[in-house]
Order: C-alpha cells, then sequence, then structure tokens
C-alpha cells in the first residue's frame, strides 16, 4: 500500500515536472522568436543607417565638387580683379607721368614765349 502511494506520488509528481518543463520550453521558445525578432529588426536597422549614411556621403560629395567650383570660380574672378586693378593702377601712374610732363612742356612754352616777347620788345625799343 504504501508502494502503490509513493509510486503514485512519484507519478503525480512526474506530472507536475513534464507539466513545468511544457511550459519552460515555451517559454524558450517564446523567447528565441523574440531574440529572432529583435535580431531581424536590428539588421534592418543598421541596413536602414548604412543605407542613410551612403546617400548622405554621396550628397556630402556633391555639395564638396560644388564649393570647390564655387572656390575655384571666386578665385579666377578675383584673379581678374587684381589684374583689372593693377592695370588702372599703372595707368593712373602714367597719366600721372604724362600730366607732370604736360605741366613741364607747358611751364617750357610759356618761358619761351615770355622770352621771345622779351626779345621781341628789346628790338623793337
Amino acid at each position: 500500500s504504501q508502494l502503490e502511494e509513493t509510486t503514485a506520488s512519484l507519478e503525480k509528481e512526474q506530472e507536475r515536472l513534464k507539466h513545468e518543463l511544457g511550459l519552460e520550453q515555451a517559454n524558450v521558445t517564446t523567447l528565441q522568436a523574440e531574440l529572432e525578432e529583435v535580431k531581424r529588426k536590428g539588421e534592418e536597422a543598421v541596413t536602414s543607417l548604412e543605407a542613410k549614411v551612403v546617400s548622405r556621403e554621396a550628397e556630402l560629395q556633391v555639395q564638396s565638387k560644388a564649393l570647390q567650383a564655387q572656390i575655384s570660380e571666386h578665385n579666377k574672378t578675383r584673379h581678374q580683379l587684381e589684374l583689372k586693378l593693377a592695370n588702372q593702377v599703372t595707368l593712373h601712374e602714367e597719366m600721372s607721368s604724362m600730366k607732370l610732363k604736360s605741366d613741364h612742356l607747358e611751364t617750357r612754352l610759356k618761358l619761351a614765349k615770355t622770352a621771345n616777347l622779351d626779345k621781341e620788345v628789346s628790338t623793337h625799343f
């Protein structure tokens, strides 16, 4: 009778453990599915971020090339303006020199006219 009782108790315990094992296996299966979902979402996020990085790099390269072209154009314009300014300075210097020469010639002409008049006056009297 005690043997039957013990056997029945052991069988009951075995059923309880089987049931508990089934619950734990279900938990493991659920956790594995959740882990796979997290992995999948992580991989999707990484792929999405990689695509965004590639796209942003391409945008930045386009912007960089555009800026380099603008810099090159500005440098050309600056060089042209520097040449024009140098030419204007040279022209101004040449004009100043010509003005000085013109003033000098006018002074000489006036002196020559004065000297000529003096001659005429002295020969007249």
